[in-house]
């Protein structure tokens, strides 16, 4: 998968997908760097909350420029869980373990 694009997430202590980054970077390098600007910026961040369909919420963290450096890995049934785990993932992104492997994953396709 040479030339593939690459994406981090923050996992939490069970594996589950906390949050992941809002784009693709050409390398791990690349991706690593945008790493350590979202945890300078983090602070500044807002918390953004929005409609998921059907029926769901998810959140991203945007800059007041309107650039989204992470989003929800998953989507929530309801708005208040949503932003607890968006705050969940604000306090841990700041301090989380960075694994610098790489893992391959295919495209999942939902029929």
């Amino acid at each position: 998968m040479v030339g593939a694009p690459v994406r981090w997430r923050l996992l939490s202590g069970n594996n589950r997908d906390m949050g992941r980054g809002a784009e693709e970077y050409a390398d791990s390098s690349a991706c690593l760097d945008a790493i350590a600007d979202l945890r300078g910026l983090i602070g500044g961040l807002q918390i953004v909350l929005k409609p998921a369909p059907p029926l769901q919420w998810a959140w991203g963290l945007r800059q007041p420029t309107g650039q989204v450096f992470a989003t929800s890995g998953y989507s929530y049934d309801r708005q208040l869980r949503c932003e607890q785990a968006a705050l969940a993932f604000v306090r841990s992104a700041a301090e989380a373990p960075i694994n610098s492997s790489v893992a391959f994953f295919g495209l999942r396709r939902r029929a």
